[in-house]
């Protein structure tokens, strides 16, 4: 019986220590939604509401996603990079027209939105609508690419 009692120790030992894998975790991809203040029943992130419809408001709710090598038997996870926020670069498919600007396809509109981290994973870019007016698109379906460095010199994007 102690013979049973100290391999079952054993096996506890064992198997508490063997779990000490340094994972690594990277960002893999950022996914990027219209958002609005307007209530609409649909998804709500700390009082913004996803939209497909932008209309007299022009704000985007950024999913940042990330991988990691296996969280089973993980210890710690060490993020191998960074996202670069400052140079991120979001632009829109079609010309657009904002005051006296005239803007052609795929210009950095990133100067005209503020930043706003949401914590872990989710950030929102919101137009400023105090000192830009809204814009005038050129044609009424748009794509708008959001473009962010990664501190190893990579670059994920969505769409």
């Amino acid at each position: 019986m102690a013979k049973t009692n100290r391999l079952f120790i054993v096996l506890i030992l064992v198997t508490a220590f063997s779990c000490t894998k340094k994972c690594k975790e990277w960002y893999s991809g950022v996914d990027i939604r219209g958002l609005t203040k307007n209530s609409n029943n649909n998804r709500n992130i700390n009082g913004w509401y996803e939209t497909d419809y932008l209309i007299n408001e022009l704000n985007f709710w950024i999913v940042h996603s990330y991988s990691a090598d296996g969280y089973e038997g993980c210890k710690s996870k060490t993020r191998i990079h960074e996202l670069k926020k400052s140079e991120t670069k979001i632009t829109c498919s079609g010309r657009l027209i904002i005051g006296n600007d005239t803007l052609i396809s795929n210009t950095n509109l990133y100067s005209y939105f503020d930043l706003i981290g949401q914590g872990e994973g989710n950030d929102i870019l919101q137009y400023n609508s105090t000192t830009n007016p809204f814009p005038k698109f050129e044609s009424p379906i748009n794509n708008f690419k959001i473009e962010i460095p990664l501190t190893d010199g990579k670059i994920i994007s969505g769409t």
